[in-house]
């Protein structure tokens, strides 16, 4: 820790060295924390990325001291604890274990960013699901400083990553990248006087009041002790609402949640305790992904058109879609279209690639569908 200390400023460290005081959520729900948790078995102030993995429906978080990761069930986190075997990879070599930090599941394949020692350079590495080195890249040419925070943009298969200044070096911005190219910025976010660590996309919602937007990028980090809500539409990514987040090191959206709940996303803290807050985002699955207009009946599309899904099964039914060919496409909470079918008259039995919450749209219907 002392070593660390003369290259950098305690606001630029991996690990949080000023606690702050305590908040309230905003008062529109947005960033309300509704439950947490504290992992005392770890080391204090050794929490850092999370990630949420649709293909088991756990959430990874990174293990900053232990170099390690760790993943657990959202609806028993505490009593489903369990470390996850990785091949972390100490790329810079020199002579000091890097800070591995930031950890997102990218569709495929994991990926982890890692800071040098000084914490003046970073890498970008890829892990398959098992948790084996497949890749690394060296960031400096994106920028300087450090990267913390990343998070998967399935819209465009972009990485958000978040950097970290130190000193003169680095930006304080947000990242969007290609996996296979992230030496070239295809898109950034703000440029914060004091530097974020956190970073989550939650994407496919809808333009109509009252949301006006597609997507939002949520950054965040103890140097503020908030968390900010961005526009992921627009280019200049303006800010829509805030929310104080004490200790914030990370978060990620909890996708696997039943169409009537609300969306709950799960922050990592960095501090004696390694709390984990459940935080609400101030907005209801079915408010994301329905418009108003779309909940009224509509004289175009066919009246007796029912999706009906067998959650155990992971399959759903249409039927009453009336004569003809149809066409049928199916998104993931992400916004990612993982299924598009066509098919002809009343209706068509569909299995879905796993658990999860998805958006089927059938001639202009749309409906939400839970498969456990």
């Amino acid at each position: 820790m002392i070593v660390l200390a003369l290259f950098a400023l305690s606001g630029d460290l991996p690990y949080n060295l000023n606690i702050g005081p305590g908040f309230h959520g905003a008062s529109s729900g947005f960033g309300q924390i509704t439950d947490s948790f504290d992992l005392s078995a770890l080391e204090g102030y050794t929490l850092a990325g999370i990630t949420y993995c649709a293909r088991d429906s756990l959430f990874y978080i990174m293990d900053l001291f232990g170099c390690k990761v760790w993943r657990f069930d959202p609806s028993d986190p505490l009593n489903t604890l369990a470390e996850r075997s990785f091949a972390l990879v100490d790329y810079f070599n020199d002579g000091f274990t890097d800070w591995q930090w930031g950890i997102a599941w990218g569709d495929t394949s994991f990926f982890i960013t890692s800071a040098s020692a000084a914490v003046d350079s970073a890498a970008l590495s890829e892990y398959s699901y098992s948790g084996v080195h497949k890749r690394t890249w060296r960031l400096d040419s994106l920028a300087r400083g450090w990267f913390a925070g990343a998070d998967y943009d399935y819209q465009r298969g972009l990485l958000w990553l978040v950097n970290v200044r130190v000193g003169a070096s680095g930006t304080n911005r947000a990242y969007a990248v290609s996996p296979d190219s992230p030496s070239l910025a295809l898109d950034s976010a703000f440029q914060w006087s004091s530097s974020q660590r956190g970073a989550a996309y939650f994407g496919l919602g809808h333009s109509a009041p009252p949301l006006d937007t597609i997507t939002w990028l949520m950054v965040g980090g103890w140097n503020e002790d908030m968390l900010y809500k961005l526009d992921g539409d627009e280019t200049d990514h303006p800010g829509i609402e805030s929310a104080p987040m004490p200790d914030m090191a990370d978060l990620d959206i909890w996708e696997d949640t039943s169409a009537t709940d609300s969306v709950f996303a799960f922050v990592t803290t960095n501090g004696p305790h390694n709390r984990i807050y459940k935080v609400f985002l101030g907005i209801t699955w079915d408010e994301w992904f329905t418009p108003p207009q779309v909940k009224e009946s509509s004289g175009s599309n066919p009246r007796g058109l029912v999706i009906k899904p067998n959650p155990s099964k992971g399959l759903f039914s249409v039927y009453g879609a009336g004569p003809g060919s149809h066409k049928l496409m199916a998104y993931n909470t992400a916004g990612g279209l993982v299924l598009e079918r066509e098919f002809a008259g009343e209706g068509v039995e569909i299995e879905l690639p796993a658990a999860g919450v998805y958006l089927i749209e059938v001639e202009g219907r749309n409906a939400l569908v839970v498969i456990q």
